[in-house]
């Protein structure tokens, strides 16, 4: 039963403008972050590469997570909830994501 409601096209709408909205943030977030820390042979060029792509799985559970709350916990779109949303989901799938390639002892 829970399937069936996860599922259900009500609450997956506004998807499509999230997972782009949120893919551009973190590609954006991505770019904008300082290099620390690294090899000094790693080129510039493929550490901002690597530094976007640890970003997009953040952005791809931020739209999901974000899309089913707002459907969810926000039918009406208050602008409070909505910015709170926003900044939680966001910090919580970075910390997450982040948390799992530190783990893994990947070092660029």
């Amino acid at each position: 039963m829970f399937k069936q409601k996860l599922l259900s096209p009500a609450l997956w709408t506004g998807f499509k403008r999230e997972i782009f909205t949120w893919l551009f943030i973190s590609v954006a977030s991505g770019l904008m972050q300082p290099i620390t820390d690294t090899n000094p042979e790693t080129p510039f060029g493929i550490v901002k590469l690597l530094q976007v792509l640890f970003m997009l799985p953040v952005g791809i559970l931020t739209a999901i997570f974000y899309t089913l709350a707002q459907n969810i916990y926000n039918p009406d779109r208050s602008v409070s909830k909505s910015l709170i949303f926003m900044f939680t989901i966001w910090v919580v799938c970075g910390f997450f994501v982040n948390a799992l390639i530190h783990t893994s002892g990947f070092k660029i």
